[in-house]
Parts: structure tokens; sequence; C-alpha cells
């Protein structure tokens, strides 16, 4: 298990709050002076219709209980799981909302908002990919999985061009997984 390699503490959340606010910072800074105006790519995005928010609440859906059965086959599910158990599991229900909310608003702004439109799919998605990179051998599979979701969630903002649809299907991805 992850334990083996290294011994974390739980996540202290102020310090997770304020890395995820600074995100926010850097995004609204990028923006502003790439395009004039801090909050650009908020201006510019629609919410998406209630069809798409219930199809890709059935989507994460099927992508938990495919998870869930792939962790019984694959170590490095049942390792990654730990090591959320590990670093969630003292902190409560609210807390966990929020960090998912916090996290999927933080992420999808500069990775798809500020990154994409500025390097292109491939390009912000391995940078996704490299920041959410845990160096243990057991745990290469996360990767992976970060690259192939920048992936997806970069096609979804390409394709209906506001960030609120990638933050609904991040933010539902992350609190299924806790």
């Amino acid at each position: 298990m992850f334990s083996e390699v290294r011994s974390l503490k739980p996540l202290e959340m102020r310090v997770v709050f304020l890395f995820y606010f600074l995100i926010c910072i850097l995004a609204a800074v990028w923006d502003w002076s790439s395009r004039g105006d801090p909050f650009y790519v908020w201006k510019r995005s629609e919410l998406p219709d209630l069809r798409f928010l219930l199809i890709s609440a059935l989507f994460v859906l099927g992508y938990f209980v495919f998870v869930r059965l792939l962790s019984r086959l694959l170590e490095a599910i049942r390792a990654l799981d730990s090591l959320f158990i590990q670093l969630l599991t003292p902190i409560s229900y609210l807390h966990i909302f929020t960090l998912a909310l916090i996290s999927s608003v933080a992420e999808e702004w500069l990775f798809r908002g500020i990154f994409l439109d500025h390097f292109g799919l491939f390009l912000s998605s391995l940078v996704f990919a490299l920041c959410h990179f845990i160096p243990a051998a057991k745990l290469w599979l996360w990767s992976l999985w970060s690259l192939a979701a920048g992936l997806i969630l970069g096609s979804i903002y390409e394709h209906t061009q506001s960030l609120w649809a990638p933050i609904w299907i991040h933010f539902l991805i992350n609190f299924a997984q806790v």
C-alpha cells in the first residue's frame, strides 16, 4: 500500500483551500493579462441544460460502478483508495463536498479555461496529469487516468465552450471517489 512508501498526515483543510484559492488567483491574473478581463472565460460560459446534467450524472455513476468493480482486479486502484482514505477519512462530509467543489472550479478554470485556450487540448491535459502525479509505483494508474480525464474534460469544454460542464463532471467524479 501507499502507507508503506510514506506515512501521510490527514489533509489540513486550510492549506488545501489556500492552495485552490491561489490557483484561482493565478487563473484570474493570467486571464486579465492575456485577455484584459480576469473573468473572461466565465463571462462566455453558459450553464449547461438539465439534460446534460442528468446524462453526465449517469455517466459518472456508471464510471463509479466500473471503478469499484475494477478495484477488485487491480492493486493500483486499491492502493489509490487506501491513499484517499488515509488523506480524507478524518474530514467531514461538508469538507469533502467543499473540497470537491473548490478543486473542480479552480482546476477547470486554470487547466481548461486558461491552459487549453492558450496551449491546446493535449498540452493542457498533460500538465493536468503531471499536477496529479503521485510518485509511487503502485499508483501509476492515477497519472494515466488524470491524462484521460484531462482529455475528456477538455473535449467537453471545447464542445460546449463553457466551464460549467467540465466543472460539473469534475465535481461529481471528485465527490464520488471520496
